[in-house]
C-alpha cells in the first residue's frame, strides 16, 4: 500500500510519541525512508515546530512553548483524577459519617423510650 505524504505527516505526532500501532509506525518508517520532503518535514517538526499544513512550502507555525506536549497534558489528567479522587473520598466520608450520627442518634432515642423517657 502506497502511503501518501498528507496522512504521514497528519500522523508524525503520534509517531513522535510512540502512540501508534505497529502496523502504522512501520508504515510511517518507510515512507521516511523514501520520501526525502517528509523526512525533511519530520526533522522541522522534531525540532519544535510544525507547518500550518501538510503541503509543501507552508509556513512555519506554533513554537513549542506554546504547544501542550503529551506529557503535560498526562500530568494535567493526573492532577484531575487525583482531584477527583479526593473529592468523591470526601462525600463517601461525610455519607458514612451522617450514618453513624443517626444511628447513634436512633439507638439513644430507642434507649431513652425503652428507659420510660428518663
Amino acid at each position: 500500500m502506497k502511503t501518501s505524504c498528507n496522512v504521514v505527516q497528519d500522523v508524525f505526532v503520534l509517531y513522535q510519541d510512540g502512540a501508534l500501532s505497529e502496523e502504522t509506525r512501520l508504515e510511517v518508517k518507510n515512507h521516511l525512508r523514501k520520501c526525502r520532503d517528509c523526512r525533511a518535514f519530520y526533522q522541522e517538526m522534531k525540532s519544535g515546530y510544525g507547518r500550518s499544513s501538510g503541503r509543501r512550502g507552508a509556513s512555519l507555525v506554533m513554537k513549542p512553548e506554546v504547544e501542550l506536549s503529551f506529557e503535560n497534558v498526562a500530568q494535567r489528567l493526573r492532577k484531575a483524577k487525583v482531584k477527583n479522587s479526593i473529592i468523591s473520598n470526601s462525600a463517601w466520608g461525610a455519607a458514612v459519617l451522617c450514618g453513624v450520627l443517626l444511628t447513634l442518634a436512633a439507638y439513644r432515642s430507642h434507649i431513652k423510650n425503652k428507659n420510660g423517657g428518663v
